[in-house]
């Protein structure tokens, strides 16, 4: 039986046989993948404190036929920042839950785990006030690299200039339009309103200019356009709007400011 290490974050983890867990893990070296932790529920286990959700964790697994296990692990850092209150959970939760929604089993991506891994990093540390502007930054990030780029500079009925213009951000097409278009009512399904100042921060957060977004409508357009690409819903995401509402106001007043 080979093995082989990979550092890894840990995004999930599931009853499995007897005392085992299942573990959904994106690593470094091989992409997203599940490993079998044998043991990992009992009290005792030298193991399982090391896989909790949102450990970033250096492992040593054994490859399997169906399955790798987990032999051993060492953890490089703790999640207690992200557990232990309740917006850095419930964010943490949700990119996990996306991660493992839009991303295949087995698919190297070093581009990707970068924008993970400083993801998890980033959300240990911030301000609370700032952690859903980052959040937005990953999504808007994450779903353009997976392929969803939205198209922002033209109106897409028209073809005018949008970058200094008011406009509609469609998430269903992922595209925007001009306020003078007509357009039906599944092309408006769960559009926003983007001022100059907002459609030109998206560009900004998409071409890697832009770290922390002020504007409510760029995050409340991220999350918009994750919803129009998903197949099933994510359970995390009315949670995550939810916790949006208190950052508004700072958001807002800083914007004034």
């Amino acid at each position: 039986m080979s093995t082989y290490h990979a550092r890894a974050i840990v995004l999930r983890r599931e009853t499995w046989r007897d005392a085992a867990r299942l573990y959904t893990l994106y690593t470094r070296e091989g992409g997203k993948l599940l490993a079998v932790g044998r043991g990992t529920r009992k009290v005792l286990s030298k193991l399982g404190p090391h896989l909790e959700p949102f450990t970033l964790v250096d492992l040593h697994l054994a490859r399997g036929r169906k399955l790798d296990t987990l032999c051993g692990a060492i953890m490089a850092r703790s999640p207690e920042p992200l557990v232990a209150d309740d917006r850095r959970y419930v964010a943490a939760s949700f990119v996990a839950e996306a991660l493992d929604h839009f991303v295949k089993l087995g698919e190297r991506d070093e581009e990707l785990w970068r924008l993970v891994e400083s993801w998890y990093a980033d959300a240990a540390v911030l301000p609370e006030d700032r952690l859903m502007p980052r959040l937005s930054v990953f999504v808007w990030r994450l779903l353009s690299h997976l392929g969803y780029h939205p198209k922002l500079e033209a109106c897409c009925e028209c073809g005018k200039d949008l970058r200094y213009e008011h406009s509609r951000f469609l998430p269903a097409r992922g595209s925007a339009a001009c306020r003078l278009c007509p357009l039906d009512e599944r092309a408006l399904a769960g559009a926003e309103t983007l001022d100059g100042q907002a459609h030109a921060e998206i560009l900004a957060v998409l071409e890697g200019a832009a770290k922390m977004p002020l504007h409510h409508a760029t995050i409340r357009s991220s999350l918009a356009l994750l919803e129009s690409q998903l197949d099933r819903p994510l359970t995390c995401l009315p949670l995550v709007r939810v916790h949006l509402a208190p950052a508004r106001a700072t958001l807002e007043a800083r914007l004034a400011f």
